[in-house]
């Protein structure tokens, strides 16, 4: 059964990702009847089989039937990069977890199972060739057929192929040897890869833990320990650091959370390209060398010039992260601020800024330099980066939003912005391609709610041309495109007139893409009245609101600047709310996305109150815990970073400076507590740094509590785009 804007497509009134949605259910339906009809999963644990193969392959029929639309490139930042965020989480589960209560199985069908489970299957794809990867799944098809399947049997006949066509020559492993932990563990890896520049060695590692002394007779010195990937500016810190033992404690899986660790290894695929080869090196996507899940540690000598840089993971074509010592980093950023920044293909250029801006979010690189590199998206006008641009800044802006800080970071994004503002300018042309379309959309949207004044001017004259039309609803002069940037800013910046306009529009639409899209614009007021009225509707009978659409109402309001409003309105009509919505799950997602957008600490305590004294408000007691431990975590990332990224964009924005690069300090050393530290930080001394800082974000701390503060990660996701 799917909803109407699954299926149905309008010209005049559908946009194109509409289109593109469509066609990706009908490709993605279409391709169950081999994966799920002609061979199913031996049980649910195994679901990624079938809707892995269809979420993969929904997107190799597109590109076969509108190759201009570049689904391929859209699928490693819509996709791949989206369900890395989900996967960073230490709550999340791997692809074959077990499971056996009906609830444990709806739990397969959530975003992991699909998105990562093609990704895994796309890095497989690469792995063997192409060639070899289709003649294998001829095989597992027919072997299997009008049978049930496992991973194995799907690894075998892969491995059949991949021997005979000698894509395995070089190691010992089978394909299963290989690909299985993939699979059978949660999470992904980050690899570091550290050059020494003397001899133009190349080491990369995923796991590791020793001690080294920069002077043998000073090993009965102190210790200095660092957890996570962040031993690159401390190498160049040792000859400084004399009288310090330094233990290195590598993790290999990527965690968004700076408190976790694991000891989990894969084997992982390496390709790379230097910069004497792009950008014809970036074609090759097979792997060079593997990093195996026994090694630790692998170096490549002879590799490149000391002056030149080097990129691993052509394509994104492997599931994982990469970082890089800072003078690699430095040799990439200033690469991409000249005029050959396109000899690194589109879809590293997309890895390089959602690897930069997440392992900085997870204090795994400085902020500075993930800054520094997004500096170059000044000059970029391709979708693809820009994409994973804004995916990793709304996490910024989201957090900075309500602080004296965030003025800064509007110049910054404007100032990025303006290049591709004036490329894709406001109107519309016949000649314009599909992805010309979305990122026209994907600008203006962020320009208009940044308050770039053409773009808010331009809106807010489309829309008042509509609202004064005799025939509103017959004739709508705004593009099917454009609607949602024009009706948004349109409400923003209006009032009652407009919203009144824009709600009747709603109650005489017949489309259902159309009538949720009005129902997420009626959210961007900025009048508290306004947006109260609009969520009382949400829980009142007859209001013209189809319960199933009610989660747009308060996405809507939470998601601009209603955040205060939606959380006070939880909160007093929680009752109502899980008795209009019964066995939706109503009060628990909008507590998720809610939570997610909390910055202040009276926010937090606010939430904390209500759940504590609401135990049985939602449907699980995690649901609660994992709601205050997002919340709380926005807190310790304002606390870590919101200095260094305010004084960052101070001192190069174009309004304060002369905008040039700040260079990358090499002898930068960024420590964190060692997990085998029994440091324990209490409620007290941390919101004392909080308090310090509390002016910038408008709160005073009125309490203070003593007990373990938890640094956690942020909650899942909502399930999005599961067919």
């Amino acid at each position: 059964i799917f909803r109407e804007t699954g299926l149905l497509y309008d010209e005049k009134e559908s946009t194109a990702s509409n289109k593109a949605s469509i066609a990706m259910v009908i490709a993605h339906e279409l391709t169950h009847q081999w994966f799920g009809n002609l061979v199913t999963l031996h049980w649910w644990q195994y679901a990624w089989l079938n809707e892995g193969f269809a979420r993969y392959f929904q997107y190799v029929i597109i590109n076969e039937i509108e190759p201009s639309w570049r689904v391929l490139d859209q699928f490693v930042v819509a996709q791949q990069q989206s369900i890395f965020s989900t996967d960073s989480l230490n709550t999340s589960a791997s692809l074959n977890s077990e499971c056996s209560t009906p609830g444990e199985i709806s739990s397969k069908f959530g975003s992991n199972t699909y998105s990562k489970g093609a990704s895994v299957i796309r890095m497989i794809r690469h792995a063997l060739t192409e060639e070899t990867f289709r003649k294998g799944l001829r095989q597992y098809l027919n072997a299997r057929q009008t049978m049930t399947a496992e991973p194995t049997h799907l690894y075998s006949a892969l491995h059949q192929h991949a021997q005979a066509d000698g894509r395995l020559s070089d190691v010992e492993d089978t394909v299963e040897t290989l690909f299985a932990k993939w699979a059978s563990q949660p999470g992904y890896p980050v690899i570091m890869v550290t050059r020494n520049y003397e001899d133009n060695s190349v080491t990369i590692r995923q796991v590791g833990d020793k001690t080294h002394s920069p002077h043998k007779d000073r090993a009965a010195g102190k210790t200095l320990t660092v957890v996570g990937v962040k031993i690159v500016n401390l190498l160049h810190e040792w000859d400084s650091k004399p009288d310090y033992r330094v233990k290195i404690v590598i993790r290999s899986r990527f965690y968004m959370s700076k408190s976790q660790a694991s000891a989990e290894t894969w084997s992982i695929p390496l390709s790379w390209t230097l910069q004497e080869n792009a950008p014809s090196g970036f074609n090759t996507t097979t792997p060079e060398r593997w990093l195996h899940d026994y090694e630790k540690s692998i170096e490549i000598n002879n590799v490149t010039a000391s002056n030149q840089w080097i990129i691993f993971n052509n394509q994104e074509s492997g599931y994982y992260r990469v970082n890089y010592d800072a003078t690699n980093w430095y040799r990439i950023i200033s690469f991409l601020k000249s005029d050959n920044y396109e000899n690194i293909h589109v879809l590293n250029r997309a890895q390089l800024l959602d690897d930069a801006l997440n392992l900085a979010r997870a204090g795994q690189l400085s902020y500075e330099t993930a800054l520094s590199l997004s500096q170059y998206l000044a000059r970029e006008e391709d979708y693809i980066p820009w994409y994973s641009a804004f995916t990793g800044f709304s996490f910024i802006s989201r957090l900075l939003a309500n602080s004296n800080g965030y003025e800064q970071f509007k110049i910054f994004m404007l100032t990025l912005l303006e290049t591709s503002y004036q490329s894709v300018g406001f109107s519309e042309s016949t000649n314009d391609d599909q992805l010309t379309i979305l990122h026209r959309a994907n600008v203006l949207s962020w320009a208009c709610t940044l308050g770039h004044n053409d773009c808010v001017s331009k809106a807010n004259a489309q829309f008042k041309s509509w609202l004064e039309s005799s025939s509103p609803d017959e004739i709508n002069p705004i593009s099917p495109n454009l609607k949602s940037v024009v009706y948004c800013t349109a409400i923003a910046n209006g009032g009652s007139t407009e919203w009144n306009f824009l709600w009747e529009r709603y109650g005489n639409s017949t489309l259902a893409s159309t009538r949720t899209l009005i129902l997420s614009a009626l959210g961007c007021s900025k009048s508290t009245t306004i947006l109260n009225n609009y969520l009382k509707k949400s829980v009142t009978n007859n209001s013209g609101i189809r319960k199933q659409d009610a989660s747009y109402v308060f996405s809507g309001v939470y998601s601009n600047t209603g955040i205060n409003t939606a959380l006070d309105f939880l909160i007093d009509n929680s009752q109502k709310i899980k008795e209009f919505y019964s066995g939706m799950n109503a009060v628990t997602n909008s507590l998720t996305g809610i939570a997610s957008r909390l910055t202040t600490t009276e926010q937090v305590a606010k939430l904390e109150k209500f759940i504590a004294e609401n135990p049985d408000i939602l449907e699980s007691a995690q649901t609660g815990m994992n709601a205050i431990e997002s919340a709380k975590s926005n807190l310790n990332w304002n606390n870590d970073n919101y200095d260094t990224i305010v004084n960052w964009l101070e001192n190069s924005n174009p309004s304060n400076s002369e905008n040039k690069l700040p260079p990358v300090h090499l002898t930068e050393i960024r420590t964190s507590i060692s997990l085998s530290s029994a440091v324990e930080l209490k409620t007290t001394s941390v919101l004392a740094n909080y308090a310090t800082k509390a002016g910038r974000f408008g709160t005073n701390i009125k309490s203070q509590r003593q007990g373990s503060w938890a640094v956690c990660c942020q909650g899942k996701q909502s399930l999005t785009g599961l067919y």
